[in-house]
């Protein structure tokens, strides 16, 4: 990972919202004022990527499977909360509580608060720091964050340095923050 590579990052993507769009929605087209969703071969969605890559349509997909996911697809629906979507995510990937937690340097402690409080409303940092301990893609990162009422920002340095990490897939929390503090930035 170097640093050169981030350098150029952020030079990209700080203070220019459409390019910092289009790491989200590759289709995304700025004159497009209008926009239709994207159609199920152009994209597998947050949903797909988080059942696995599975086409939503269901071809190929005996019965139990097809009943397997519409399980998954109503849980997903129903995690309303950042606590729910979070506890939905660690179902989902078959991770142990401890090892989100661990990973992304939680305390045990405020992991127990947001586990007991359906509505516990987490810091920023504390979220992005999930999206790391659960290895997320950046859509679903995103999606995680607004469940706390949160958005990844151009105009945020710590936001694309979490960015960047999360798009290249490289998720050593103590390499974030090791990063944020030569940026001069809040670290975990």
């Amino acid at each position: 990972m170097g640093i050169e590579k981030l350098d150029n990052f952020i030079k990209t993507y700080y203070n220019n919202a459409q390019a910092f769009q289009s790491l989200f929605d590759p289709y995304y087209d700025p004159s497009d004022v209008i926009r239709t969703s994207k159609t199920p071969n152009q994209t597998k969605g947050i949903i797909g990527n988080i059942l696995g890559g599975l086409e939503i349509r269901g071809f190929g997909m005996t019965g139990e499977m097809d009943r397997r996911l519409l399980k998954k697809l109503v849980e997903f629906e129903n995690a309303k909360t950042f606590s729910q979507y979070l506890f939905f995510l660690i179902d989902v990937k078959k991770l142990k509580p401890s090892e989100v937690y661990k990973h992304a340097l939680i305390d045990r402690r405020t992991f127990s608060k947001i586990k007991s409080d359906e509505q516990y409303h987490p810091t920023k940092l504390t979220a992005l720091a999930f999206c790391i301990g659960l290895k997320l893609s950046l859509d679903e990162s995103k999606e995680l964050l607004s469940r706390a009422g949160y958005s990844f920002s151009p105009c945020d340095k710590t936001d694309l340095i979490f960015s960047f990490f999360l798009e290249e897939k490289y998720y050593d929390i103590d390499q974030i923050n090791v990063t944020l503090a030569e940026h001069g930035l809040q670290t975990m």
